[in-house]
This record gives C-alpha cells, structure tokens and sequence, in this order.
C-alpha cells in the first residue's frame, strides 16, 4: 500500500465513462484517464468505445472475476474509474458486481457513488442482496465536497442498509458530517462508520483550509468514528470499521 492510501486494491470491472454530477467534478481525473485509454491504440476497440462514451459501458468478465482469486484479505476500492449507479450501467451489471463481493467474504470492498438515489433504487430492486448480518464486506458510501452536497446526498445513503461511509473530497468547504435523529428532504440520517477527506490534488487543485479538516478529525476523533486524513500517513488498522466474520 502506498503512503496516503486506505485501500490495498483498486478494481475496476467496468470499462465506462463517467460525466460530471457536482463541483467537485470539475478536475476529474477519471475523465483525464479515461480520455487516454480511449485514444490508446492497444485497447481494445470496443474498450475504447466504452472510455470515450461512444459505445455502452463493458464489464470485464475476466476482471470480474478477480476478487476470488485473491486469498490475502484485502481492501478494495471498488470502480474507481467511473461510478457503479451511473445512469449508463445496467441494472445486470450491478447485480453482478455485488454477489461477486458477497462471494468473496476475506475482502472489504469499498463502493463510492455520488448517484446514492440511483444506489436506493438498486437496493428496492434487490432487497435480498442486502440482506446480510451488520458488519458483512461491503461498505457503501457517498462522496461529497460541501455541505448542501453532503446533505442531498447522506441522507439518501442513509436508506440503504449496511454499514455506511463518506469521502469528503475534494473538500471545497466546512461539512459537518454527523448527524442526529432527524429529516432532510423526507430521509432520516445516521452517523457514519467511517470518514475519509482531504484537499483536492494535481493541476488546477482548488484549496482546502486547514481548519475544515481539523474540525471533521475533531468530530471523528471525539465521536470514536474511524477516519483517514489525506494529510497524514495513518495505519489503515486504525482507519476502517473491524471486519465482523
């Protein structure tokens, strides 16, 4: 694992392209990568297709199918490249996707949207595969960069079952990430098991103050949530929720 990180894999199944949901998209390095590949002339044509948007989005089946064959429990940052509930993917690519998770129980696998309507609509198509013991493998998350985003989405989030976590970043101003019993647009909320942020990075980075920062470890810190400050080099132990066997 590289320093800076909280996750030991990334997996990315489908070849897709994103677009574009909030302003923390503005620098994308999704789409920068994904603009690569689909000028690459050693992919696939149909890969190509699929990074440049041209075509539907692909799922890999080979690697779909590399999570089992990983014995060493990992930590694993699931579609990283692009988003499982964006509106192009099939509902069949979703159901794939998570009984391949759910068959492989010695990982933890980490899913981001920024679409979490689009994640609740899934979870009423699928109730059964959400019916697992608390604790189980998959943790579902949103990602946010400011307040007003932060609330549209978590309490979306909050309708789905399971263990839950937010990804403030880019952080482009304060959010305060906690929540007690209470209603925002018809949705109760939760605390959540587990909070990552930081500072946006690369070219065009927007800054980020300290204190924001300082204020959501504080909240974390005082509360005995799990949380990684992109700042710092933290042991991942100290950072997820235990797995629950």
């Amino acid at each position: 694992m590289k320093q800076g990180q909280y996750w030991d894999v990334m997996w990315n199944p489908i070849k897709m392209r994103c677009t574009k949901a909030s302003a923390g998209c503005k620098n994308c390095w999704h789409l920068r990568f994904a603009n690569r590949h689909a000028a690459n002339p050693n992919m696939p044509k149909r890969w190509q297709d699929a990074w440049a948007g041209k075509d539907t989005p692909f799922l890999d089946p080979r690697t779909l199918s590399m999570p089992r064959s990983w014995r060493k429990p990992r930590v694993i940052f699931t579609q990283t490249m692009g988003d499982i509930f964006h509106e192009s993917i099939p509902l069949k690519f979703q159901q794939q996707i998570w009984c391949e998770m759910l068959d492989a129980r010695q990982h933890l696998f980490l899913v981001l949207t920024k679409r979490p309507l689009k994640l609740l609509e899934f979870y009423e198509v699928e109730p059964d595969l959400f019916d697992y013991p608390a604790g189980q493998n998959i943790i579902t998350g949103i990602s946010a960069e400011n307040q007003d985003v932060m609330n549209d989405r978590w309490y979306t989030l909050c309708q789905v079952p399971g263990r839950h976590w937010a990804s403030l970043e880019p952080l482009l101003g304060p959010v305060g990430v906690f929540y007690g019993p209470g209603m925002h647009n018809g949705y109760t909320a939760k605390m959540p098991d587990w909070v990552a942020f930081g500072p946006e990075t690369g070219h065009g980075a927007r800054p980020a103050h300290p204190e924001w920062m300082d204020a959501i470890a504080s909240q974390c810190g005082s509360l005995g949530i799990p949380f990684f400050d992109k700042r710092k080099a933290n042991p991942i132990a100290h950072m997820l929720p235990r797995r629950v066997r």
